[in-house]
């Protein structure tokens, strides 16, 4: 976060939101209260809001990595693609089972968790290392 916003104070993670528009930075949170004009994404899931807000919560120390998750670039569709995907059978649809507890999880080991949950055909990706061509 420094590297993108001196003078925060913010030791916060960024991950790679996607190959799409990569020089504009995303977040989601669980704090609408507190970061005004978020849009609830999901149940108890919001994306975005008032950006000077969530500046001035890092500097005050109010955020914890629990609460917020940062992203360059986002992944997006065009119309009707992700039908068109989830029809070719391309992704994996799962329930959310961590409901708004998602943003806690940490995104190695909860990658290896949810593989070893999807059972047999998919346990042996839990041990694929981050970039295949280290195998």
């Amino acid at each position: 976060m420094n590297d993108l916003f001196p003078n925060t104070g913010g030791r916060f993670t960024i991950y790679n939101g996607g190959p799409v528009d990569q020089d504009n930075l995303y977040f989601i949170h669980t704090i609408p209260d507190l970061i005004p004009g978020s849009v609830e994404i999901s149940h108890n899931i919001y994306w975005g809001g008032n950006f000077d807000s969530v500046i001035q919560l890092i500097k005050s120390e109010q955020l914890a990595d629990t609460d917020i998750r940062f992203f360059l670039g986002y992944s997006g569709w065009e119309n009707n693609q992700l039908d068109e995907e989830l029809t070719a059978n391309t992704w994996i649809v799962s329930e959310n089972t961590y409901k708004h507890k998602i943003i806690e999880e940490k995104p190695v080991s909860f990658w290896k968790q949810k593989m070893i949950e999807f059972g047999n055909n998919y346990s042996i990706w839990s041990n694929a290392p981050e970039n295949p061509s280290y195998n």
